[in-house]
C-alpha cells in the first residue's frame, strides 16, 4: 500500500520528465533542420561566388589574349565564360529573391554587364590604345571581383 502510493506520487513527475525530455529532442531535431537547411544555401552561396570569381578572371585573361592577337580563340572561351558567370549570377538572384542580397546581386550584375560590354567592345571594335582597353578592363574585373567579395 505505501508502495503503491509512493509510486502513484512519482508517476506525474516521471510523466513531466518523459515529455519535458520528448520536447527536447523535437526542438533540437528542428533547430538541426533550420541550420543544414542554412549550411547548404551558404554552400551553394559560395559555390556559385567561386565559379564567378573564376569566369571574371578567365574573362579579362581573354580579353587580354584577344588584343594580343588570337580575337577568334579569345572570342570564343570568353563567351563561354560569361556564360557560366551569367548562370551562376542568375541562380543566386533567383534564390535571392525576397532577402537582404537581392541589392548585392544587383550591384554585382551591373559590374558584370560593364565587364561583359567591354568584352563586347574589344571583340567588335578592337582597341586602338592598348594600355587604357587594359586599365578598363582590369577596373571592370576589379569591381566584379570586390563586389563578389
Amino acid at each position: 500500500m505505501l508502495r503503491t502510493r509512493l509510486y502513484l506520487g512519482l508517476l506525474p513527475l516521471l510523466l513531466l520528465f518523459i515529455g519535458v525530455g520528448g520536447w527536447a529532442i523535437y526542438l533540437c531535431r528542428e533547430l538541426s533542420r533550420s541550420i543544414e537547411k542554412d549550411l547548404v544555401a551558404n554552400y551553394r552561396e559560395m559555390i556559385a561566388c567561386y565559379d564567378m570569381r573564376e569566369a571574371a578572371t578567365l574573362m579579362t585573361t581573354y580579353l587580354h589574349q584577344a588584343q594580343s592577337g588570337d580575337v577568334l580563340a579569345a572570342e570564343a572561351r570568353f563567351k563561354v565564360q560569361r556564360d557560366k558567370f551569367r548562370k551562376a549570377l542568375m541562380e543566386q538572384s533567383l534564390a535571392a529573391a525576397g532577402t537582404p542580397r537581392l541589392p548585392l546581386l544587383q550591384a554585382l550584375d551591373a559590374a558584370f554587364s560593364r565587364l561583359a560590354a567591354q568584352g563586347r567592345g574589344i571583340f567588335q571594335y578592337g582597341t586602338d590604345t592598348p594600355l587604357a582597353t587594359d586599365r578598363e578592363t582590369e577596373s571592370a574585373r576589379f569591381d566584379a571581383l570586390s563586389t563578389i567579395e
